[in-house]
């Protein structure tokens, strides 16, 4: 039986990087970090989010974490007909 990859979740900033999982898998997807993007925007964090090969510590993933510029216009204020 092979052992299983494992892979460690990274938040990454300018001089700093913080551990926050560890995860096993077959096969790494840049999908796999969006739980965690996800709480980073919410909180108002800035970097990026990398997947790093526990073996080699090389980055095999990396999701930048950037806020939506779009503007939501509310349905009433459409010009209408």
């Amino acid at each position: 039986m092979s052992t299983p990859v494992q892979y460690r979740v990274e938040h990454r900033q300018p001089r700093r990087s913080t551990t926050l999982g560890v995860v096993t898998w077959g096969k790494p997807s840049w999908r796999s970090l969006d739980p965690y993007v996800s709480r980073l925007l919410h909180d108002g964090e800035t970097g990026c989010v990398v997947l790093v090969d526990g073996a080699t510590g090389r980055v095999v993933r990396r999701r930048e974490l950037a806020r939506s510029t779009a503007t939501v216009v509310p349905r009433a204020s459409f010009p209408g007909p």
